[in-house]
């Protein structure tokens, strides 16, 4: 008998090009999301206008509040609210 895989074993057999393009798609898939949540506090309070324009605080930036939507979405809908809300106000006290 041969030790080479018959021909049915090498049809389902799948190149390791093909695993590795998944993992990097699954990888990208958690990482994206994570890395969106982890960075918006401080692009925020980066962004935010500091300034008082007679007495009033500024409006943040349109595109500002537009890109926070998914962020506040997750922060109110979610449990990671309250872990979310400290992250925020650490990145607050931190850019004072």
């Amino acid at each position: 008998m041969s030790d080479a895989p018959s021909h049915d074993e090498r049809e389902h057999e799948r190149p390791a090009t093909a695993s590795s393009a998944w993992m990097a798609w699954m990888l990208a898939l958690l990482a994206v999301p994570l890395l969106y949540l982890l960075t918006l506090p401080p692009i925020f309070f980066l962004a935010m206008p500091r300034k008082l324009s007679y007495g009033v605080p500024q409006r943040p930036p349109t595109w500002l509040m537009i890109y926070t939507k998914p962020y506040l979405w997750v922060a109110e809908e979610t449990p990671l609210g309250y872990p979310l809300n400290k992250y925020g106000a650490w990145w607050r006290a931190a850019l004072e």
